[in-house]
């Protein structure tokens, strides 16, 4: 370089002739004739600063003895150790070519009959064991209904004191009136003069009507807090014994069938969903038998209370008894069940609900689960807020832990199947593929045969009577699908654990049909997909790639965007290299492609430029970036070749459409560190789509090993006489992000061939003395020749110890 000192090359020895040399790259042909050395070179001053070098390279051409390059002819040649140009003589990893995986049918477990006739045989039983209770309800129906209104007797009870309370102290206050009286006398005085002296005093007055009133109301009071607080709280807690004795009954008798436990188990989930409604046609009504004094009306229209102990009548009033002094209470035949009294007792009845559910789902899971796990079930696809009000009845859904029997595995099944085949779907909104077919405001419910024609239930409050998504997705987390997977692989026999694995994936997609609109139930069920093909990719093959695809068409045809968070976590390295190229096409929403090379996809794409608009589209709107990172995913464990080449181009052709920069940099990414020479690629279409110039530089840059063709549009882009052009300003991003250190876990070898530091020395000083020689005066804000004097001094060429060229 110009103003550089040269040393002359020593000698050669005898071991340096046995290394392998490597001709210096050739930039441009010299015309001069070769000189001497110490003619053309001067030395260099001593303590040599930036000042210096610049006036060295913008002195006057006539001072100049030397061309910019120095004769490449009488440079020494870049010398390798043996062991680096073993390393050098490898070739570049090569496309690897297709390999045909065998083709093994995949078949299904031929069950899905039976589950359908078994889901009907349950949802048929619950709703006869529901109708038998609302049309004649059951002895044990009767004693918890006896609690619950004994309970909201007590609550009324308490009010009432409280509000006896209240008015006695107001009432206490207004009997005796107090105020303030004045007396006056006057008197005439010797000088004739009249002296008048007034004085006040307070005064009291008993009010004897208020005295009255108040007399009685502490009698009732007194009574409230004695006789009849005893006999409500008497009533509550006989009410609460015996339904604990019936129950001990039920679970401690070792004879009584599981019939008998589910029956009463049906009173209290009856019971539980009943006092939640704002309106209930079965509670309001006081049962006659809880009634402390049976009403009579005379044939004159007097009322009367017949005593229960002695059935002598007496007056329609709460008191004792005229004969047996047993003490009356006018009975309430209605309650408002919207009153804060009713509130608190259900409050305080469905903690005891939950305790004796608890009794008896405990009795139920120490027998056989068979029967038992399908009627939990049931019944908890109809308890509304599972997820929130009534999150402890999931406990109730338990399966054993491994290992399982072939009769647990067909019950987790079935299980799976009667969650995701509920009598009544929740209703869902049906828009067209093109928005322009069909605006928002048109949507309308679907009434396609092949979804739902079911009749909505009639809501008779605001509280909800179908289960929510988070409902479902609740349950859906009771039933341990990472464990049935576990199991199902544990067999030796493949086609028949695939045949399991494929009934779990039809399962999971029809989810993403019939429950379009549940946005956390879709997510946790792709999820749930994730954890199927991970297990499955331990035996690739045929059958996993069938198996694959199969999920993933079921994935990109669902209407719900939320299904596509889980595919970047998918197990893609188990693909074979043909599969993958059916996934690739999977992404862009076709199940299966007969492209499996980078051009043959390119005119698969070029036929139907809809799939790469609907990715564009779904970029945009959100979503697609979960469909980029399941691109980035399958590039990332692919090797180099031309799957991962047209997942780059893919990438960078959606960064153009789009423009959304984070989204394409994270999954450019994922590429680049799995390939680095992804970059060149990369770099290559920067000429045509000079959109990507603001993608570049946010690359991992320096895992990357530019090549020829990188420099030189690197140097093209450098040797442009405006520094503030984008493509000037990415040049000298890209120098400055390169390693231009040793190699990670080396000592003293360089990360970057040292041909490569070479290149870009002469290309800075080429770029300086262009830049300085042309521009009379400065015109930008960038100091260029500071920036390129900070990057020489990151570059490495010749050793301290002996001043040979570096090597790798």
């Amino acid at each position: 370089m110009n103003g550089l000192a040269y040393l002359a090359p020593s000698a050669p020895t005898d071991e340096q002739d046995a290394e392998v040399t490597a001709p210096p790259l050739e930039l441009a042909p010299t015309t001069a004739a070769p000189v001497d050395v110490a003619t053309k070179y001067a030395p260099l001053v001593a303590n040599a600063s930036i000042a210096t070098v610049h006036d060295l390279l913008v002195a006057p051409a006539t001072k100049i003895s030397a061309p910019i390059y120095p004769a490449l002819s009488m440079l020494k040649p870049i010398t390798f150790t043996p062991r680096v140009a073993k390393v050098r003589e490898l070739p570049s990893p090569p496309m690897l070519p297709l390999r045909e995986v065998p083709r093994v049918p995949l078949r299904r477990i031929d069950n899905y009959e039976a589950n359908l006739r078994l889901r009907d045989e349950h949802v048929q039983a619950y709703d006869e064991r529901l109708q038998v209770l609302e049309k004649a309800p059951t002895p044990f129906y009767r004693l918890v209904e006896a609690y619950l209104y004994c309970e909201y007797a007590l609550r009324v009870a308490s009010s009432t004191v409280a509000a006896i309370e209240a008015e006695i102290a107001d009432k206490a206050r207004a009997v005796w009136t107090t105020g303030f009286d004045s007396v006056s006398a006057s008197a005439l005085c010797g000088d004739l003069q009249t002296l008048t002296e007034t004085i006040e005093f307070p005064t009291a007055s008993l009010d004897l009507d208020m005295r009255d009133a108040l007399l009685k109301q502490w009698q009732a009071l007194r009574q409230l807090r004695s006789a009849e607080a005893a006999v409500y709280t008497y009533d509550r807690a006989l009410a609460f014994l015996r339904v604990e004795q019936h129950l001990d009954g039920l679970l401690l008798d070792a004879m009584n069938a599981i019939d008998d436990i589910t029956d009463a188990m049906d009173v209290l989930w009856f019971l539980e969903k009943e006092v939640t409604r704002a309106q209930s046609p079965l509670l309001g009504v006081v049962p006659s038998a809880l009634r402390r004094g049976q009403p009579i009306v005379e044939d004159d229209e007097t009322k009367q209370l017949q005593c229960p102990a002695c059935g002598c009548l007496c007056a329609f009033a709460t008191g004792p008894c005229s004969r047996c002094e047993a003490l009356l209470v006018v009975p309430r035949s209605t309650v408002a069940l919207s009153s804060p009294e009713w509130k608190l007792a259900v409050a305080q009845v469905r903690v005891s609900l939950q305790h004796w559910l608890g009794r008896c789902a405990t009795a139920l899971l120490a027998t056989d689960p068979a029967p038992v796990l399908p009627y939990l079930l049931t019944h908890l696809l109809h308890v509304p807020l599972l997820a929130s009000d009534r999150r402890w009845a999931l406990a109730f859904l338990q399966l054993p832990p491994l290992p399982w029997s072939r009769e647990i595995l067909d019950l987790f099944l079935f299980l799976w199947h009667l969650l995701f085949h509920p009598t009544q779907l929740p209703p869902q909104v049906v828009t067209a593929h093109d928005e322009t077919e069909m605006s928002p405001r048109k949507q309308r419910r679907s009434s396609s045969v092949d979804e739902w024609l079911l009749i909505e239930p009639e809501v008779v409050d605001d509280r909800p009577q179908l289960l929510s998504d988070a409902d479902y997705t609740a349950l859906c987390s009771q039933l341990p699908l990472g464990r049935a997977v576990a199991h199902i692989l544990a067999s030796d026999d493949l086609a028949q654990c695939f045949a399991h694995l494929l009934y779990l994936v039809h399962e999971c997609t029809s989810v993403f049909e019939r429950f379009a609109d549940y946005d956390l139930l879709v997510a946790h069920v792709a999820d749930g997909l994730g954890v199927i093909l991970a297990a499955a990719g331990a035996h690739p093959g045929s059958l996993f790639d069938q198996l694959f695809q199969i999920a993933l068409f079921g994935v990109v045809q669902s209407r719900n965007v939320a299904v596509y968070r889980s595919l970047p976590s998918w197990h893609y390295a188990a693909l074979s290299p043909a599969a993958s190229w059916d996934v690739l096409g999977g992404l862009f929403g076709q199940a299966s492609v007969g492209a499996n090379s980078y051009v043959a996809f390119q005119c698969w794409l070029a036929d139907s430029p809809n799939l790469r608009a609907r990715l564009h589209k779904h970029v945009l709107k959100g979503p697609g970036k979960y469909l980029l990172g399941a691109m980035a995913s399958l590039a990332a464990v692919a090797p180099w070749s031309e799957l991962v080449q047209t997942i780059v181009h893919e990438l960078f052709l959606s960064f153009e459409a789009t423009r959304v920069l984070d989204v394409h940099v994270d999954a450019l990414r994922v590429v680049c560190v799995a390939h680095p020479m992804a970059h060149s690629q990369l770099l290559a279409l920067l000429p045509q789509y000079e959109c990507g110039l603001a993608l570049f530089p946010k690359l991992p840059l320096r895992l990357w090993q530019p090549t020829l063709s990188d420099l030189h549009i690197l140097q093209a882009w450098l040797l442009q006489e405006n520094v503030m052009d984008a493509r000037s300003v990415v040049a000298r991003s890209i120098l400055e992000g390169l390693n231009w250190g040793d190699a990670p876990n080396t000592v003293h070898v360089l990360f970057l061939d040292p041909f490569v530091h070479r290149f870009v020395s002469l290309l800075l000083a080429e770029a300086t003395v262009q830049l300085y020689a042309s521009a009379r005066q400065w015109p930008w804000s960038m100091d260029f020749r500071a920036w390129a004097w900070q990057l020489m001094q990151q570059l490495r060429f010749y050793s301290t110890a002996d001043y040979l060229p570096c090597c790798r």
